[in-house]
């Protein structure tokens, strides 16, 4: 499956990983599309 990464200050990437293994009450969501508000490139700048 795919995943968007942070990968270091300014550099993201899709990745693929593999699909987890949940657990008793744990649910996976599958999404249509991402909407990225202009909030999460201001806070990702620093991680």
């Amino acid at each position: 499956m795919k995943a968007i990464q942070i990968q270091s200050p300014g550099n993201v990437a899709v990745v693929d990983v593999e699909k987890p293994t949940l657990k008793a009450g744990e649910v996976l969501l599958k999404l249509g599309f991402v909407d990225l508000m202009a909030e999460f490139f201001n806070a990702y700048q620093f991680c």
